[in-house]
């Protein structure tokens, strides 16, 4: 794949290397907010962060790589430099496209991932305006056309379904059962839909009302 001008780094901090305080102290507050201070660095021209419940990923467009490297550093300052994933210009191409079509997720397939891919598209949309936006279109269109003409997120297509999967698989009554979904976020969600399809009592905690 070929880009316009400006060089393309990124760095991840992901489930395969990652242990989930690695995940926590690479943690950003907001994408956008993310994305604007890496724009704040010196010879960033385009931005973009990616953050789900599994990794954290920013992408800079720069013309000298060590402007890139040095940039991404507020990304990933507190996480040990074995779990960090160093992206050059063409890793960070065939990682994205990876990332978006499933191949890079816990459970191969699923299809949160280009919905997450999506909304970090959207939040730094004013941002992608020469190199980095094409590459990400890209990589969207391509996720969709990997699942639409692969199998690949047949069955279970998220952690949630598989985990629902496993346990009515291990348990004789599973519609009988009852179950403590810890947290109101996303993964809560993503456990929560499957297990209430299957007619489980679910009851829900968290951290605030």
């Amino acid at each position: 794949m070929t880009t316009a001008g400006g060089l393309i780094r990124g760095v991840s901090v992901a489930h395969d290397r990652a242990r989930l305080d690695d995940l926590e102290a690479a943690d950003v507050e907001s994408q956008r907010a993310a994305v604007e201070a890496l724009l704040s660095e010196p010879g960033v021209t385009e931005a973009l962060v990616l953050q789900t419940c599994n990794r954290v990923e920013a992408y800079v467009v720069v013309e000298e790589p060590a402007q890139g490297r040095a940039a991404l550093e507020s990304i990933v300052a507190d996480v040990d430099d074995d779990v960090v994933r160093d992206l050059d210009h063409e890793a960070s191409l065939r990682h994205l496209l990876r990332v978006a079509s499933g191949l890079e997720s816990m459970v191969v397939g699923e299809d949160e991932i280009l919905g997450q891919v999506s909304d970090a598209q959207e939040t730094a949309i004013p941002y992608l305006d020469g190199t980095l936006g094409p590459v990400v279109e890209t990589a969207i269109r391509v996720g969709k056309r990997v699942r639409s003409e692969t199998g690949i997120n047949e069955g279970n297509s998220s952690i949630g379904t598989a985990a629902a999967e496993l346990a009515d698989r291990q348990l004789d009554a599973l519609s009988a059962a009852q179950a403590l979904v810890i947290g109101a976020g996303e993964m809560g969600k993503l456990v929560a839909s499957p297990l209430a399809d299957r007619g489980v009592e679910l009851i829900v905690t968290n951290r605030t009302y």
